[in-house]
């Protein structure tokens, strides 16, 4: 207890990552401080690679002027990742969130992103989660998933549901995503 006024409400407990040989955990919470409330989720795993090792990240606190370190991935890490479940899931996701945080990481820190270790990233994303062979077929997932009606009504959908991606057109995300599949 900190008595910092703070207090923290488990929603809910989910596994996650079902297919991998260690599943993790998501935490729902609820945190409450002076009659505020907001929701948060946290995901706990072990096993993922990260290439080519977690960085310290300084997370800047929104009530004091300090920040904490937590040890996080790094941004080409967090990139494989995700490209990665949108090609393994290809036609079949239903996980916009990927799609929309690819398309704005890529657009916002375009800059930051070391293109060598992003490569790497992904290859050993890919290796360790035993889908090598997105790397080559790439391109035509992403071709399948642009033409596909049902992908196309589901991120109609996201937009609908968060006001942040209304501007965001689905040919744009995977303009996006083509790019980055050519560059690795």
């Amino acid at each position: 207890n900190l008595d910092d006024g703070v207090t923290f409400d488990i929603k809910n407990v989910t596994k996650i990552m079902d297919e991998m040989e260690y599943q993790g955990i998501r935490l729902s919470l609820e945190a409450c401080m002076s009659g505020m409330t907001t929701a948060i989720k946290i995901d706990i795993s072990t096993g993922d690679v990260i290439t080519p090792r977690a960085i310290e990240y300084n997370y800047r606190l929104m009530l004091e002027e300090k920040s904490i370190k937590l040890w996080s991935y790094n941004l080409e890490t967090v990139l494989a990742e995700k490209i990665q479940t949108i090609l393994s899931r290809g036609v079949l996701n239903t996980r916009m969130r990927d799609f929309y945080d690819v398309y704005l990481l890529k657009i916002l820190y375009d800059k930051n992103i070391d293109k060598d270790i992003l490569k790497k990233a992904f290859g050993e994303t890919c290796n360790y989660r035993g889908t090598d062979n997105l790397i080559e077929d790439g391109i035509n997932v992403l071709k399948l998933i642009e033409n596909n009606q049902e992908m196309i009504t589901l991120w109609k959908r996201y937009q609908q549901k968060y006001e942040y991606a209304r501007d965001i057109k689905f040919e744009n995300i995977m303009d996006v995503l083509k790019k980055i599949i050519l560059e690795l």
